[in-house]
């Protein structure tokens, strides 16, 4: 339990492109973003969503963020463009998050080459570790993002809605069980024990986060809903940004906080080598649950674990989901962190 994960690397890794994808958004900014400067170096790092990259630009002492990506299926320029612009509020609200940059069309979303780009200011600093007050810290943040949220968002129907577990999930349990022998095929020898090992639990699990579905339903507002340790830059114990704004979303809030909480406090414990009941961590953990306890993201009675854990096995069944109708494997090397976190939620929160 709580071993060191993907999301444990402290810092961002940047490298340098090849001259021809350097040329190539040498172009691009000069066709769209031509008041920018002369480039003096690109740089590249691989984002954790599919079909996306982000890429460091230096530009004289200055240095930006260009990020590309596909535009989903589920959404329009118009839509990226509106999210964009609340990322901007965010930042004029007093939000730790990096302000999107216009173009020379005065657009916060330039559409080239059927993606998506986006500049934005760079933020330097570590990836969240969870080392002294940090998880208190961004914890701390978060709550202000989500408040900041629902203050600015005036149009929350353009956002994509993440429902919690459905009877459509529990199709999909029996779906995946028919096809058991085939399991290896899909997941590779070792995740397929591991499946296994572990279906009894999701079964059970499933039937008893069904029961909580009505009054999930009704708790969905506009959330982050994947603030990892990845997703907030740290400056010492300070929050220097969160990031990745498409993980904007409408979605039960009370999951949302407690897999949030999860994700951030796994890797503080990670960091403590496996200690959980230390006085200092406990009190960082308490604070935050009677914070979000007063600004109404949770009540009293919340089976915390729980909650997290219908965010977790969301995750688990769109892995499961992707092998049974697109023989997709992608995700497969995330399955184990699924799977292992059901457990580790209820450590932390128990």
């Amino acid at each position: 339990m709580f071993k060191a994960d993907i999301f444990s690397e402290p810092k961002p890794v940047f490298t340098k492109v090849t001259d021809t994808v350097q040329q190539q958004l040498i172009d691009f900014m000069s066709r769209y973003y031509s008041k920018i400067g002369v480039i003096k170096s690109i740089c590249q790092s691989g984002a954790m969503e599919l079909n996306s990259n982000n890429f460091l630009i230096e530009i004289g002492s200055e240095k930006h963020i260009l990020k590309k990506g596909t535009i989903p299926i589920s959404e329009t320029l118009q839509t990226l463009n509106e999210q964009a612009a609340l990322v901007n509020a965010l930042f004029l609200d007093g939000i730790r998050v990096p302000a999107i940059i216009r173009n020379d069309d005065s657009q916060l979303i330039t559409v080239d080459a059927n993606c998506y780009w986006c500049l934005m200011e760079f933020v330097d600093g570590d990836y969240f570790e969870g080392a002294e007050s940090q998880l208190e810290n961004a914890g701390v943040e978060m709550l202000n993002l989500f408040s900041s949220l629902n203050k600015l968002a005036l149009r929350t129907d353009r956002f994509q809605l993440i429902y919690p577990l459905t009877e459509l999930e529990g199709v999909l349990l029996k779906d995946f069980e028919k096809i058991s022998d085939n399991w290896p095929s899909f997941l590779g020898e070792d995740y397929a024990n591991l499946l296994l090992n572990h279906w009894e639990e999701i079964n059970l699990l499933y039937e008893e986060i069904l029961v909580t579905q009505k009054q999930l339903v009704n708790d969905m507002t506009l959330v982050h809903y994947d603030i990892h340790p990845h997703n907030v830059l740290m400056k010492g114990n300070e929050v220097a940004a969160i990031l990745d704004f498409g993980s904007l979303v409408i979605a039960p809030k009370g999951v949302t906080f407690s897999f949030n909480l999860f994700k951030l406090a796994r890797q503080a414990i990670v960091f403590r080598k496996g200690d959980c009941t230390s006085s200092a961590f406990l009190k960082q953990k308490t604070n935050l649950i009677d914070q979000a306890q007063l600004n109404g993201l949770i009540n009293v009675t919340d089976n915390l674990a729980l909650l997290a854990k219908t965010e977790i096995l969301r995750r688990a069944f769109l892995i499961l989901r992707l092998n049974l109708e697109n023989n997709n494997s992608i995700w497969n090397h995330v399955l184990p962190i699924q799977l292992n976190a059901l457990k580790e939620a209820d450590m932390f929160y128990h």
